[in-house]
């Protein structure tokens, strides 16, 4: 049954639903313009996928629709995107990874919206308080050497620290915080047709065993590991008890832009460097218009009010997601050195392969990776046994899904 409004599907991630003033402005501009109703609706980031795929399968889905990065070429090949308009223009992606994630067969399916890049969130009071050079923090060595120190600085405090956290649930955002130690050991992705394995032991062995030393030193138990990032990462903005976590830097905008914050408790720092460099994860969301849709030209006139740069402005400083193309922003904060290190981290980041099935791989690769861990660390078993009983299983679900795929005629 044909809607009688248009309807607009967006993600709050750490907006929460402050932004939906600035939805209703849209929606009122593009009501007045057009005489038809447009509806907002924010749905949660850990249910979206589902929601979407439920709704494209009632043949109901929403007209207009934030898309996360590695979701589009799945939804692009089931047929349920609109080609992007001849004569649509939107700005310059701010690198190259994000153009690429917008495009199926060079025809443009999404438009850029907002990026992040894996980094460290650091409590900047700490470091300060005791003089760490931040320059010591983008090696490995330093790093380590850093955590090492705080925690024999808190060991006998009353205020006892752990000086870095990463949860250990097996979610599939934890790999992004995840891949970035892998890479800078030298590992890349390598073709999911290829008959090697994705995961090789030697390929694992020093990035897990650096992972395992970062938990050794930072003395995290196993109770703490197994809370929800978005409690950790509470824990961190809140409390005393971490100094350094793997987890979003939205914070770190906030309490940066903010001008009543003279002193920001947070700071972003690179995830640290080994003998392949310093690569961080890429990602973020774009906007789409369904192939569905009745209301097409409406609906790529909210898309282009929802990448204005009053709108992104807005976004940014209500959320703390920063846009993933040139814009305002960059140029209106280019003197504050945090914000341009997000923007150097954002174009200096890689991507997951651009594959139809990546939810499927990504679901398998997390859950291998995050299972081993936790044995290497806390059970103190061999990385070789380890890696026969759980990585080559891994290997072949891997295998076994790209001939799937290939049968199913998926990795055309």
């Amino acid at each position: 049954m044909k809607k009688d409004y248009i309807d607009v599907w967006v993600m709050p991630v750490h907006s929460g639903n402050n932004l939906l003033p600035s939805y209703n402005q849209i929606a009122d501009k593009v009501s007045k313009q057009f005489g038809r109703r447009v509806q907002f609706k924010i749905i949660p980031w850990n249910k979206a996928l589902k929601m979407l795929f439920t709704a494209f399968k009632m043949e109901n889905p929403p007209d207009v629709m934030q898309v996360g990065s590695t979701w589009i070429n799945t939804f692009s090949h089931m047929g349920y995107l609109d080609r992007v308009p001849v004569g649509f223009d939107y700005p310059k992606p701010i690198a190259d990874w994000i153009y690429q994630n917008c495009l199926d067969k060079g025809d443009r399916i999404a438009v850029p919206w907002i990026s992040e890049a894996s980094m460290i969130t650091a409590r900047k009071d700490i470091l300060d308080k005791h003089d760490i050079d931040r320059h010591e923090l983008h090696s490995l060595n330093g790093f380590l050497n850093t955590c090492d120190r705080l925690h024999h600085l808190y060991k006998y405090s009353d205020d006892a620290i752990y000086p870095f956290i990463f949860s250990l649930r097996p979610e599939p955002g934890r790999l992004h915080y995840l891949i970035p130690f892998l890479w800078t050991f030298g590992w890349k992705f390598k073709s999911f047709s290829d008959k090697e394995p994705m995961f090789k032991l030697e390929d694992l062995q020093a990035p897990f065993d650096y992972i395992k030393d970062l938990f050794t030193v930072s003395h995290i138990d196993k109770e703490t590991v197994t809370l929800n990032p978005y409690v950790l990462n509470q824990q961190l903005y809140l409390t005393n008890k971490f100094v350094f976590s793997s987890g979003h830097w939205w914070k770190v905008v906030l309490q940066t832009l903010d001008k009543n914050h003279d002193k920001p408790s947070l700071e972003a720092i690179p995830v640290p460097a080994g003998k392949a460099g310093q690569t961080p994860w890429g990602g973020g969301s774009m906007l789409c218009v369904s192939s569905l849709s009745h209301y097409k030209t409406e609906a790529w006139t909210i898309v282009q009010h929802m990448i204005s740069d009053d709108f992104m402005l807005k976004r940014v400083e209500t959320g703390g997601d920063v846009p993933a193309f040139e814009t305002s922003f960059w140029d209106k904060y280019s003197d504050i050195p945090q914000i341009m290190l997000l923007l150097d981290q954002l174009k200096k980041a890689n991507c997951y392969p651009i594959d139809p099935l990546w939810s499927s791989y990504e679901t398998i690769i997390v859950q291998g990776l995050i299972n081993l861990l936790w044995h290497y660390i806390y059970d103190e078993r061999p990385l070789d046994g380890l890696y026969d009983s759980i990585i080559t299983p891994m290997n072949k679900k891997i295998a076994e899904l790209n001939s799937l795929a290939w049968e199913s005629g998926l990795d055309e």
